[in-house]
């Protein structure tokens, strides 16, 4: 399509696809019908969700599947209800990897009355079964309708008059990464670590130097444990849901240390708090890297994370020799007001770079469509 052409990856030439197949069918008139279909697709043109454009599937696509339609004999000398039911038994390529955003059941039902041998009107069912999306995501079942009006002029023209998803249903609502805002809470993540730098020594105080040695320990083993989950956790549902609960942990410390006093176990509490969130460290590190996998996006990501940090730690500078007379327990607890406001701003920017956009989606509208044969139902698959 047009819209496949303006978004391919860098670097790729789309190749048309081809399939090559057969299908053995039993009929009974007119009203029934029973096909299996064995098909393979060459150069199949699929998203690539990690590098954000289209491009040929290099591995040949297997679709077996069975296909059953049935018709009444006209009713009322105007009217005729169709039906057809396809379920796929296999869609896989030949690599073993699932196909995307393929229903294994789909049905579909029109009833069309006959106004004149040369004008049809129909009302189309749609239903798409549960299909698997990236990242094994489930996407759901979903039924949408259409309305369709067809004028046959000629044997070579007609015309049709559509109205697609006629009740405005949204479905296939996949989690994607919003990079503007993904930048911008990287920069407000990166001012809050560079507004912070200078608490951290004050309030471990308190604490013994082997604590640091069991925290270290304590902490490889986590990450172990963690690197050895990675093939359930690159997905963008679990970036976002680790990236989430790691900002919230360090706005429940900001929170307590700023309802509680320097003691050992303010101490011990928030240095268990920061360990946690370096647990998934590399983890999120692989992560962004990977869904958001651009070089100049990751070198915008670096850039405001440097300029964020500095801006961070020149605010706490200056915040520290506005408090100079102040004590240094003083000075960090004071600072937390503003940290606290920093980190909020960076869960807002988090909740604001993760979005379920909807891609596949039929608003109501009017289409004129030229030439135009009998009432069909468009598959848009990414």
């Amino acid at each position: 399509s047009v819209y496949q052409l303006a978004n391919i990856l860098s670097g790729e030439t789309l190749k048309p696809s081809f399939v090559k197949g057969y299908d053995a069918s039993f009929s009974y008139k007119d009203y029934l019908s029973l096909t299996y279909f064995d098909n393979s697709i060459q150069d199949d043109i699929v998203y690539d969700n990690t590098l954000w454009g289209y491009k040929n599937n290099t591995a040949d696509e297997n679709i077996r599947g069975i296909e059953i339609s049935a018709s009444t004999p006209t009713l009322l000398d105007r009217f005729i209800m169709r039906v057809n039911y396809t379920h796929l038994l296999d869609m896989n390529d030949e690599s073993g990897a699932p196909l995307y955003n393929r229903a294994q059941n789909e049905l579909n039902g029109w009833l069309e009355y006959f106004y004149d041998a040369n004008t049809i009107a129909s009302l189309n069912a749609n239903y798409i079964g549960e299909r698997v999306s990236y990242g094994d995501m489930s996407s759901g079942n979903y039924t949408v309708w259409n309305l369709n009006l067809t004028k046959k002029y000629s044997d070579h023209f007609d015309m049709g008059l559509h109205i697609k998803n006629l009740f405005d249903k949204e479905y296939q609502k996949n989690m994607q990464i919003i990079k503007e805002y993904f930048i911008a809470y990287k920069f407000a993540n990166a001012l809050f670590t560079g507004l912070s730098i200078g608490t951290i020594i004050s309030i471990y105080a308190p604490l013994n130097p082997s604590i640091y040695s069991l925290g270290g320990v304590a902490l490889a083993l986590g990450m172990l444990v963690v690197a050895r989950m990675y093939d359930r956790l690159f997905t963008i549902e679990w970036f976002y849901r680790i990236t989430l609960f790691v900002e919230l942990v360090l706005l429940a410390m900001v929170l307590y240390f700023l309802s509680s006093n320097i003691s050992y176990e303010t101490a011990l509490l928030i240095y268990i708090g920061y360990q946690l969130t370096f647990l998934f460290g590399s983890y999120l590190v692989r992560a962004e890297t990977i869904f958001l996998n651009q070089t100049k996006i990751l070198s915008d990501i670096d850039s405001f994370k440097q300029i964020g940090s500095i801006f961070g730690m020149v605010a706490s500078y200056l915040f520290y020799k506005y408090y100079d007379k102040l004590t240094n327990i003083e000075q960090v607890y004071n600072i937390h007001y503003p940290l606290l406001a920093v980190q909020i701003t960076v869960i807002f920017f988090v909740l604001k770079s993760f979005t379920f956009p909807v891609l596949l989606i039929l608003r109501s509208s009017l289409a004129m469509i030229l030439p135009l044969s009998e009432p069909s139902t468009e598959i848009c698959a990414l």
